[in-house]
Order: C-alpha cells, then structure tokens, then sequence
C-alpha cells in the first residue's frame, strides 16, 4: 500500500485529470502518469458544476487549490521538503492576511511566485523558464505577482 513521503498517510487518490497520485491529507503529489490534453472538455465540465452548485466554503477551495498548486510545481520541479514547508508557510502568512485578494492575485500565479520566493530564501535557484512549463499562468502575469509579494514579505 502507497504512503505519503510528507505526512504517512496511506489515503492515496488519483486525479485522471492532472494523471497524478496524491495524499488526500496534505496534497503531497506522490507520482504522475502521462495524461492526454482534455483541459478545455474538464473545463467546460468544471463551468456547468460550478454554475449548478454555489460553493459553501470558496474561500477554502482557493486555498486548498493554492496548496495542492504548489505542491504539484515543487513535486515537478523536484524540489527538497524543506522548500515545500517554506512555501506552505509563506502562503499561509499571504492567505491569512488576505494579501492575494487585496493584490488581486490569482492562485495560477501565486503559486509559482511562492515557490520562488521560498527557493531564494533557501538560495536554491529556480529556473524560470523551466518553471514556467509546470505553471498554468502567463510568465508577465507570474512576474508581477512575484514583485508584489516581494513588497508584502
């Protein structure tokens, strides 16, 4: 039975979507197949869920897709645990002073700004073109997050 580097857990899902495996406890992603581009059809699926249903807690979904981003990135750019926590840590600092609502940020480029910002703290240079092939948001839109999170942190 698989269990989670990070937190033991043995609750293990697959995502057919992203082709990942991940602790359903703390979003840690364990292993990835290769998936077949479908995003515009999940997409177009997710806008009918989201139109049908109105989200109780939005707020935790934010912040849980925020948390599960970031892991999915450093997981990609195989980063060490240790830069994981700092950028959870940094997010959190961010998500509880709503700073990412008061920047007008979104979770797409916030992510990838927090994995910087938590690399340099640890003089681990990312690069950002690598980065940037694991990231769902445009390379200018991730730069100015990440020089507004420099003012905030």
């Amino acid at each position: 039975m698989a269990k989670c580097p990070l937190c033991g857990s043995t609750s293990i899902i697959f995502d057919p979507a992203r082709g990942e495996y991940y602790c359903s406890r703390c979003g840690c992603v364990i292993e990835q197949e290769e998936v077949i581009d479908h995003h515009s059809l999940i997409q177009a699926k997710r806008d009918i869920e989201n139109a049908k249903f109105e989200w109780v807690s939005y707020k935790d979904d934010i912040k849980n897709y925020t948390l599960s981003e970031i892991r999915r990135i450093a997981a990609n750019l195989k980063l060490p645990s240790y830069i994981v926590r700092e950028a959870e840590h940094i997010y959190y600092i961010i998500y509880n002073n709503d700073f990412h609502r008061k920047k007008n940020i979104s979770a797409e480029a916030l992510a990838p700004a927090i994995i910087l910002i938590a690399s340099e703290k640890y003089n681990r240079a990312v690069d950002f073109s690598v980065l940037c092939e694991y990231v769902k948001e445009q390379p200018d839109i991730i730069r100015y997050a990440y020089l507004k999170l420099l003012t905030i942190i």
